[in-house]
Parts: structure tokens; C-alpha cells; sequence
């Protein structure tokens, strides 16, 4: 299946994504994509994973970026930092939450394991 669809202003702000420096492409149905800001893919997904990146931007907008989209996707998990260090926690289908290091530049969620509100 082809990523083939960008994103428009207003179906951003429907799904509460800020559009300054953002893009999102997905499928027409939105089971595939991907988002970027400025020109870092900060996150793919697809009906198996989802694949977090920072490329050594580690910045409030990328957070925010990243946050934006798991709330546009229904999924129960948010990035968020302390003293410096990333951390990603989510929630999983059984309802425990987990919260997981983010030391390297990449970070992968399995979809089966999470939760969906």
C-alpha cells in the first residue's frame, strides 16, 4: 500500500496537529503514514508498529509533533523528557502502563501491544 496522501490544513487542525512545519502523509485511510517536521520523519506507522525518531532534534516541538499524532491516531501513548532524557509511555491493550527510555535516536512500538481509545 502506497503512502500517497498529504495531509491538508484543515484535516490537521481537525485531528489537533499544528500544521506550522509539519506535513503528514498517510493512505486514504489512514492505516499507513508517516509525519515530518522541517525535514525529519519524526514518526511512521502502520497497522504493525509504530517508529519514533528524533534525529538528534530533541526539541518541544518535536514532542509535540510526535504527542499530536498519537492523539490524531487514537493511541494511548506521549513522549515527554526529564532533566534532558526522552522517555515514551503507553499504555497497553490490558490496560498497564509502561514507560520506556528513549536513549537512542530510534524508538518502535509494536500496535498489537498498545492500547486504542
Amino acid at each position: 500500500m502506497e503512502v500517497e496522501k498529504k495531509w491538508t490544513r484543515k484535516e490537521l487542525e481537525e485531528a489537533g496537529i499544528p500544521y506550522g512545519n509539519t506535513a503528514v502523509y498517510s493512505t486514504k485511510d489512514r492505516r499507513i503514514g508517516y509525519i515530518r517536521v522541517y525535514d525529519t520523519t519524526v514518526m511512521d506507522w502502520t497497522p504493525l508498529a509504530i517508529y519514533l525518531r528524533h534525529d538528534g532534534w530533541k526539541t518541544k516541538l518535536t514532542k509535540n509533533r510526535i504527542n499530536s499524532m498519537f492523539a490524531a491516531l487514537r493511541i494511548e501513548a506521549g513522549v515527554y523528557s526529564k532533566k534532558g532524557d526522552w522517555f515514551v509511555s503507553w499504555t497497553d491493550r490490558y490496560g498497564s502502563a509502561h514507560h520506556d527510555a528513549w536513549n537512542l535516536t530510534n524508538f518502535s512500538l509494536n500496535m498489537e501491544e498498545v492500547a486504542r481509545w
